[in-house]
């Protein structure tokens, strides 16, 4: 049994490793405006803290999260939590 887990595992990993480009773009904005607002709401020491956290992998590998940050993107950045907010509400 663990070996047919560990096979269906390593067979998986790839298909889940490949992110679409356009959802990897998205995610490297919304890291660099996630950043940018921090600093400009918050202050630099906040920002770093916002930089350090940035993890666009995991962005670009879940579509709900691309979808969120698209949507936000445009927004102001003292319109951006609001939006994002509105966002995770009206999700299922």
């Amino acid at each position: 049994m663990r070996l047919f887990l560990t096979l269906t595992l390593l067979t998986l990993l790839p298909a889940c490793s490949k992110t679409d480009p356009k959802a990897t773009a998205t995610c490297e904005q919304a890291a660099d405006k996630w950043v940018s607002c921090t600093r400009e709401l918050l202050g630099d020491e906040m920002a770093q803290v916002a930089a350090s956290k940035r993890d666009v992998a995991a962005c670009a590998s879940d579509p709900k999260t691309v979808a969120l940050w698209e949507a936000c993107l445009p927004k102001p950045c003292d319109q951006l939590m609001d939006c994002l907010d509105a966002q995770v509400q009206a999700s299922p």
